[in-house]
C-alpha cells in the first residue's frame, strides 16, 4: 500500500516525498529515532514533521474485515497539529482493485491543496467572487473546469422516510419508517449530470435519449445522461476529480432526501406537493396516449427533458423528482435505519445493490415521491437512470 500511495502522491506533482529511509536517517540525527518507530498520534507526527522541515504529513491505515478493505488517510498540518483533510474509503474488492481505491483516495486527499487556507475556506476550493452566486437564496458554486453549478445545502436535522404511523409500501418497495437524521453542509449539483460533460470525460455518450435532431446535432449540456451504471459513474468521478483537483462523489441517501425535500421540509415531491409543477413522469403508462394523463403537466411523453425545466425546489435544485432516477452512494439494506447513526449516516458497509432515488420520466407519481426508494446492482443500466454529483465542505 505504501509504495502505491507514494507513487500516486508523487504523480500528482505538488509535493516532494520524503522516503521512510530519509525520515529514519534524519530522525537519528535529530534524536527522534525512538519516535520514528512508534509515532502514530497527530502530536507526535506533527513534531516529527516540524523537525524535518515539512509542512504536511500523510498518515493512515488499512484494515480488512471479511472481504472488505477499509482505507483511512489523513493530511496533517504540522503547524497546528490538525488534519486539514480526511479520506475514508471502503472496497469490497480484490487486492488488484484495491490499488485503484488507493489512487482515488490519494487524489481526494490532495484535491485542491494549493488553495487550502483553513481559516478562510468554506467551499470545496477558494472560489473566485465572480463564481459565487445564489440559487433560491442559497450560495451557488460554479466549478471552473466544467462549468457545473452546485448549490450549497445548509445542514440540519429532519425526519427521513415515510410517515411514522407504520410501514408504507409503494410499487412493491418498502419506504423507510420516519426517523431522525442530521446532515452537515454539503454541495449538490443544481442539475442532473448532462450528456456533454460525460462525453468529454469518458469519450462517448451512452444516453438513449440523446435528443439529436434530423441533422444529428443537439445541445448535450441541456439533457441528462442516462444508461450509466453505478460502477461507470465511479470511474467518471475518478477522472473528474483528477481533472478538477476536487473530491466529487455521489450523495448519500440521507443527503439526497434532505436536499430533495428543500432542506428536510415536509414535501411529497421535490419542490412541493404538485408533481405537475416539479417533475417529468408518466411515460410508462400504457394508457397515456388515450387517457387524460397526456393532458397533465407532468407527462414526459416517454423521454427525458432539459435539466432546467420545471420549477426548482426551495434550494434552487431542479428535477429531483422525475426525468431520470438518481444513483446514491449507499448500499441498500431495508432495515438500515434501525441501526444507522443519527448524524451523516453513510449507508451499510457492504451489500449487493445500490440505492436509486427520485423516479424517472417513466414513473407514476407514487414513484416520484421524495421518500420512495429503489435499488439495483451496481452494474445495472437503463434509460431511466442517471445521477447528480455532490461535494463535501471541508
Amino acid at each position: 500500500m505504501t509504495n502505491t500511495l507514494k507513487d500516486e502522491l508523487d504523480a500528482i506533482g505538488r509535493y516532494s516525498i520524503i522516503s521512510r529511509e530519509e525520515i529514519e536517517a534524519l530522525a537519528n540525527r535529530l534524536a527522534l529515532q525512538q519516535k520514528s518507530g512508534n509515532c502514530t498520534t497527530s502530536d507526535c507526527l506533527a513534531d516529527m514533521g516540524k523537525a524535518l522541515g515539512t509542512k504536511l504529513m500523510v498518515y493512515g491505515s488499512i484494515s480488512k474485515v471479511g472481504g472488505t478493505y477499509a482505507l483511512s488517510l489523513r493530511l496533517l498540518d504540522t503547524d497546528n497539529k490538525e488534519a486539514v483533510r480526511r479520506v475514508n474509503e471502503r472496497c469490497k474488492c480484490s487486492e488488484e482493485d484495491l490499488f485503484d481505491t488507493i489512487q482515488l483516495a490519494a487524489g481526494k486527499l490532495l484535491a485542491g491543496q494549493q488553495n487550502i487556507q483553513r481559516q478562510q475556506s468554506s467551499a470545496p476550493m477558494l472560489v473566485s467572487q465572480q463564481d459565487q452566486r445564489e440559487s433560491a437564496g442559497m450560495p451557488l458554486w460554479i466549478e471552473p473546469s466544467t462549468g457545473l453549478e452546485f448549490v450549497r445545502v445548509p445542514g440540519g436535522c429532519y425526519s427521513m422516510g415515510g410517515k411514522s404511523g407504520g410501514e408504507v409500501r409503494i410499487d412493491r418497495e418498502v419506504v423507510t419508517l420516519a426517523h431522525k437524521v442530521c446532515v452537515d453542509d454539503f454541495y449538490l449539483a443544481k442539475h442532473e449530470m448532462n450528456q456533454k460533460t460525460w462525453e468529454e470525460l469518458m469519450g462517448g455518450n451512452p444516453a438513449k435519449h440523446s435528443h439529436k435532431t434530423l441533422f444529428g446535432t443537439t445541445d448535450a449540456t441541456k439533457y441528462p445522461v442516462d444508461s450509466v451504471n453505478w460502477n461507470e459513474i465511479q470511474e467518471f468521478i475518478k477522472k473528474l476529480n483528477m481533472k478538477a483537483g476536487m473530491s466529487f462523489r455521489l450523495p448519500t441517501e440521507a443527503e439526497w432526501e434532505y436536499a430533495a425535500r428543500s432542506g428536510g421540509k415536509n414535501e411529497i415531491f421535490s419542490g412541493g406537493n404538485d408533481y405537475g409543477e416539479v417533475s417529468w413522469g408518466g411515460g410508462g403508462d400504457p394508457w397515456a396516449t388515450t387517457g387524460s394523463l397526456r393532458q397533465t403537466k407532468y407527462f414526459s411523453n416517454g423521454t427525458t427533458h432539459e435539466v432546467d425545466t420545471k420549477k426548482p425546489n426551495g434550494l434552487g435544485i431542479y428535477l429531483m423528482s422525475g426525468n431520470v432516477a438518481e444513483w446514491c452512494s449507499d448500499w441498500f439494506e431495508e432495515d438500515y435505519y434501525k441501526i444507522s447513526p443519527e448524524r451523516n449516516p453513510p449507508g451499510p458497509e457492504n451489500g449487493v445493490e445500490k440505492i436509486i432515488r427520485g423516479g424517472s420520466w417513466h414513473s407514476d407519481p407514487s414513484s416520484l415521491m421524495t421518500f420512495d426508494r429503489y435499488h439495483a446492482t451496481p452494474d445495472t443500466k437503463n434509460d431511466q437512470i442517471g445521477f447528480r454529483l455532490a461535494h463535501p465542505i471541508f
